[in-house]
């Protein structure tokens, strides 16, 4: 292969992976990716350090970074772990916003979508009220201000702390902090115990059957029996199991049968 005094040409960089003199290295990936790596010894053993792509880095100024690593290694430095080091420095003076649109990239869109909105509405709030400090700042009064703050119902601020936790449970695998802020906090010391839950009305598929035929009256005479009707299922839904066996009355339907007698459990018309 030719050579211009030892060094590679950009014209054979395109044709070929070789090393050039003194470790530096022209690399392509599987997918396609050219790079530069420079290989040098320290402490014994073999190291690499990552210097940059190709074309963004091209062969001159690849050179030039190598002579200036080189260097760095004969005063017995080691830049490919200062340049970790560096790195890592960087990663912990990350701002909580920072950290929340990591967790967007690469956790939240795995999640359901509907996942994805209730956590995507509590992040919001998350970054509007901590988002300018460091990950390594919060500490958990931090996270208990944001919750007391916020004034949400019971729900919704159960749904902000554990997002809370979520997002920084990814700081702690990124290695960011040690431990997560959101640890030990209980929403019921905060806002106190759950509220009970309310109970739904809730209809059979034949009263919502029936429902729909009598809140549409065909002619006014049968106006007001359509109301009555409505109500006694409306009741009877309303009642629990143990109190419908004994809800039985007079039909309200005056001058005939009503058509619901069955389903609503009240006695025939004494006119029928």
């Amino acid at each position: 292969m030719g050579r211009d005094k030892g060094h590679l040409t950009d014209l054979q960089l395109r044709h070929s992976i070789k090393a050039d003199s003194d470790g530096l290295t022209f690399t392509l990936s599987a997918a396609g990716v050219a790079g530069w790596i420079l290989r040098y010894r320290h402490g014994g053993r073999r190291r690499e350090l990552t210097i940059g792509r190709y074309p963004d880095i091209g062969l001159a100024e690849a050179r030039g970074i190598a002579t200036l690593k080189r260097a760095e290694v004969q005063q017995g430095r080691n830049p490919a772990a200062e340049k970790q080091k560096a790195k890592a420095t960087a990663a912990r003076d990350w701002t909580v916003r920072d950290l929340a649109k990591d967790y967007r990239a690469k956790k939240l869109v795995s999640l359901a979508h509907s996942t994805q909105v209730s956590y995507g509405r509590q992040l919001k709030r998350a970054e509007k009220k901590l988002g300018a400090l460091t990950v390594r700042e919060i500490e958990a009064s931090d996270v208990v201000a944001l919750i007391e703050g916020a004034g949400l119902t019971w729900g919704e601020a159960n749904m902000l702390l554990i997002t809370t936790k979520c997002l920084f449970t990814h700081a702690c695998g990124k290695r960011l902090i040690n431990a997560n802020p959101c640890h030990g906090i209980m929403l019921s010391a905060l806002l106190g115990e759950r509220p009970a839950r309310r109970q739904r009305l809730m209809l059979t598929r034949e009263e919502l059957k029936l429902l729909a035929v009598v809140v549409m009256p065909h002619s006014s005479e049968n106006a007001g029996a359509a109301r009555a009707c409505t109500i006694a299922i409306v009741g009877r839904s309303i009642a629990s199991p143990f109190t419908r066996a004994g809800n039985r009355g007079p039909c309200p339907h005056s001058t005939r049968d009503c058509p619901s007698c069955a389903l609503t459990g009240v006695r025939r018309c004494a006119r029928g």
